[in-house]
């Protein structure tokens, strides 16, 4: 008896009774293979969906993974020569005869899609002595991890797209050194007014800093000036 052929005539005995409870026809009625057929597909559905969540968790837990080691890469690399790695550094990902992190990884990795992790060197692409983001995307969007730094459902970690296009916002989750996460723009990263954009939306709001951060209840990126502000993100004055 084939697995299928198990299943079906347990759950018939289940549902419908024993063929000593049932009247002596033979046989399956339509009705009843309508109704077990349906609860095998429900049940298939439901498994495939607990499969295809834990594969992503999976693919998640990789990617973190990887962004820990690319870290550590890049604080050996800085406490080795006074800079961190220089821009696109991890754009050979996957290629072993190719990596400018030769002695400090011996392959950059790739996302599990194949593609590279975005890094932003700080201050700017061309000087890399301040520090440096990492950004993965994370499939599964209800990761605590992206709320904890901040990079909310569908604005992702404040990266503009003057950086990277299309998608900025897919950047969900991410590691730094020297400065946060989360993409805030202007000239130092560090709010010295009081000055907050709205992460989203269209306008730069003036508020007061709270022990050089946004009230919590306010959930706004600080910027240094109205003007970085504006520079920085898609607000306007």
């Amino acid at each position: 008896m084939s697995p299928f052929s198990y299943f079906f005539q347990q759950l018939r005995h289940k549902i419908f009774g024993s063929k000593k409870k049932r009247s002596q026809k033979k046989g399956y009625s339509l009705i009843e293979v309508l109704i077990v057929t349906a609860i095998f597909l429900l049940l298939l559905i439901l498994a495939s969906q607990q499969l295809a969540t834990q594969l992503a968790k999976g693919r998640d837990a990789r990617r973190k993974s990887d962004l820990d080691r690319i870290k550590k890469a890049y604080e050996d690399y800085a406490s080795d020569r006074n800079q961190y790695p220089p821009f696109g550094t991890l754009d050979t990902c996957g290629d072993a005869s190719v990596t400018a992190l030769a002695g400090y990884l011996s392959e950059i990795p790739c996302d599990p899609d194949g593609t590279p992790y975005l890094y932003v060197p700080y201050p700017d692409f061309s000087d890399t002595s301040g520090g440096f983001r990492v950004y993965a995307k994370l499939e599964l969007e209800t990761d605590p991890d992206i709320a904890t730094l901040g990079c909310n459902q569908g604005i992702g970690c404040g990266i503009p797209i003057s950086l990277v296009s299309p998608g900025p916002e897919e950047y969900n989750y991410g590691v730094s050194e020297g400065i946060p996460v989360y993409y805030t723009g202007g000239s130092t990263d560090v709010p010295t007014e009081g000055i907050c954009c709205p992460q989203g939306n269209t306008a730069c709001n003036m508020t007061t800093l709270i022990n050089g951060a946004c009230p919590a209840s306010v959930p706004y990126a600080p910027f240094p000036d109205l003007p970085a502000c504006i520079q920085y993100s898609s607000c306007t004055q």
